[in-house]
């Protein structure tokens, strides 16, 4: 059976239907580090989800950070 906790940076992209610009993004900032094994390039996946979550939920709330105003803070 394949180990669950590591996925290579195309299962990655695939399970979490992202795209190789967004999960360099992910390496880049340091939120996901690379680990290698041969020619195979191996990440986390709990480090990856982990980093898709907090996106998305950054994304939902919008940039000031309360998605249940119609204006922003301070205006």
């Amino acid at each position: 059976m394949a180990d669950e906790t590591w996925w290579t940076k195309r299962q990655a992209m695939k399970h979490l239907g992202i795209s190789r610009q967004t999960l360099s993004g992910y390496i880049t900032s340091g939120a996901v580090t690379v680990y290698g094994r041969g020619r195979e390039k191996l990440v986390r996946r709990v480090e990856v989800q982990a980093e898709y979550r907090r996106r998305a939920l950054r994304r939902k709330s919008g940039r000031w950070g309360h998605a249940d105003r119609a204006t922003p803070p301070g205006t």
